[in-house]
């Protein structure tokens, strides 16, 4: 059996990877596959980098968008610019795992014409055009930050899209072709903030996907964001929840008396 963990969309939230890198260490991953954008957004992308550089397990790392913009402008939230260029310059544009036929990428669009080189992959009329292109099995991508599968039997071309889908888990059946978008580590985008991932399970001729979300101490990392003099519009944006905008809030701004480790599980 052998166990992949499918990540993206990090936006240096240091607080989140930590939370998803010990979920691997702690369930026998064998392999990491980060999907792109480690940088941007958030407080520490420096320290993602080198939690990333740090892990024991082999990690595949795809260039995202992020990663492109940090190539051609300074990020001043960087200590050693030359040298994180330097690692980001060495990410991929896409994997191929040729044994499974599975493609990772950041936005899914390799070979479609339709939409640009970042654009997104949003509804289902675009999903569709590039899986009916696709000759994979299964491509993962992320870019948009929320969990997704959608499938398509090139026989019948009967098609499906899931969005924040409910199950957990998923059987993949040889015969359909997947799009699965893995959903975000480190700024969520759906309705709850949680760092959220993907773990594809291998068994012989069977494939299990399964949908993780985690929680993960975003005071710490909404707080760093406010020290680290980010527009507090950024900081909020990190927070899906009202009630967490105002608890947060209330905490920064003296008016409640709680210590804050924790606090938000």
């Amino acid at each position: 059996m052998k166990k992949t963990a499918i990540i993206s969309d990090i936006h240096a939230n240091y607080e989140a990877l930590k939370t998803v890198l010990l979920y691997c260490e702690n369930n026998n991953i064998d392999k990491i596959v980060n999907l792109g954008d480690v940088v941007g957004y958030g407080p520490d992308p420096q320290l993602c980098l080198d939690a990333l550089n740090a892990v024991t397990v082999p990690v595949i790392k795809i260039m995202g968008n992020h990663e492109h913009m940090l190539l051609a402008h300074t990020n001043k939230r960087l200590i050693d610019q030359e040298k994180y260029i330097a690692d980001i310059s060495r990410f991929e544009d896409g994997y191929v795992c040729s044994d499974s036929n599975m493609f990772f990428s950041h936005t899914g669009i390799v070979g479609s014409e339709n939409v640009g080189l970042w654009g997104y992959l949003n509804s289902p009329d675009k999903i569709l055009e590039c899986i009916k292109t696709s000759d994979y099995f299964v491509s993962f991508y992320g870019h948009t930050h929320r969990h997704r599968i959608s499938y398509y039997c090139p026989q019948s071309e009967i098609f499906r899209d899931e969005l924040l889908p409910e199950k957990h888990s998923y059987s993949l059946n040889k015969n359909l072709r997947y799009y699965v978008n893995v959903g975000s580590v480190g700024q969520a985008r759906a309705n709850k903030t949680e760092a959220s991932f993907a773990v594809l399970i291998e068994e012989e001729k069977t494939f299990l996907l399964e949908f993780h979300h985690l929680n993960y101490n975003s005071f710490r990392t909404y707080k760093k964001m406010l020290e680290k003099n980010f527009d507090k519009s950024q900081a909020l944006y990190l927070l899906r929840e009202k009630w967490r905008r105002a608890l947060y809030g209330g905490v920064i701004n003296g008016r409640l008396r709680i210590h804050w480790k924790g606090f938000d599980r």
